[in-house]
C-alpha cells in the first residue's frame, strides 16, 4: 500500500464531500414539484460506517509515524 501513503485522508475527505453533495442534491430535489432532471440518489448507511472505520484506521497510521 505504498502508493496510498499520505493519500488515504484525502481520499476519505473527497468521498465525504461527494456524499455531502449527494445529500444536498437529494434535499434540493425533494423541494421540487416538477423536476424531470432530479433523481434521488440513495446512499446505503453501511457506506458511512466504512468511511468512519477508514478514517480511524488512517489516523492510527498517522500516529505511528
Amino acid at each position: 500500500m505504498g502508493f496510498l501513503k499520505g493519500r488515504k485522508t484525502y481520499i476519505t475527505m473527497v468521498v465525504m464531500i461527494a456524499l455531502g453533495a449527494l445529500d444536498s442534491w437529494n434535499g434540493y430535489c425533494a423541494g421540487q414539484e416538477v423536476a424531470s432532471f432530479c433523481t434521488q440518489i440513495q446512499v446505503p448507511s453501511f457506506v458511512f460506517s466504512i468511511l468512519a472505520t477508514l478514517g480511524i484506521y488512517t489516523r492510527s497510521l498517522a500516529n505511528k509515524d
